[in-house]
């Protein structure tokens, strides 16, 4: 991932349970982001890793991973991370890729710069598997025309 001399992003994948009952990694579930360096340089007993501030500032652009901040809106999206899909000043709308597809108020949210946390990991960066998803999504999509700007991106990083 991304790195700077104090910082060494890595991005925190969850996990899952494979047909055959054993642990696998679920691509989809994207935890987080972390600085590594700053964890291990933390206390021993440090439960998390410390999470990075790399990407503050960042603009929301199409293409931009976020994370909503805490906010009692959210406790209904049990999906991490999030994807830009249209960007307006200080307003972005925002997709929740692994709840399914493009429908306002369920997967798909308009956002204040101020309640989501951009990413310092792009999607050049996400893991093969996680892009692959991201593209197979976006390819199922019924609204085509509301993620196609998305959809070039993804499949520039992919050729």
């Amino acid at each position: 991932m991304e790195s700077t001399p104090h910082h060494a992003t890595t991005l925190v994948i969850g996990s899952g349970v494979a047909a055959d009952g054993s642990l696998a990694v679920d691509t989809a579930d994207i935890q987080g982001e972390h600085c590594m360096r700053c964890w291990l340089d933390g206390a021993a007993d440090a439960p998390t890793p410390t999470p990075c501030a790399l990407a503050q500032g960042h603009p929301l652009t199409v293409g931009t991973l976020v994370q909503p901040l805490p906010s009692p809106r959210w406790h209904r999206i049990p999906a991490r991370t999030a994807v830009v899909l249209v960007e307006a000043g200080g307003l972005a709308v925002v997709w929740f890729w692994s709840l399914g597809p493009v429908e306002l108020g369920r997967t798909t949210h308009t956002v204040e710069a101020a309640e989501v946390a951009p990413m310092a990991s792009t999607l050049a960066n996400l893991p093969r598997p996680a892009l692959t998803a991201l593209h197979a999504a976006i390819a199922r999509d019924p609204n085509a025309p509301a993620v196609a700007h998305l959809a070039r991106k993804v499949a520039d990083i992919l050729s």
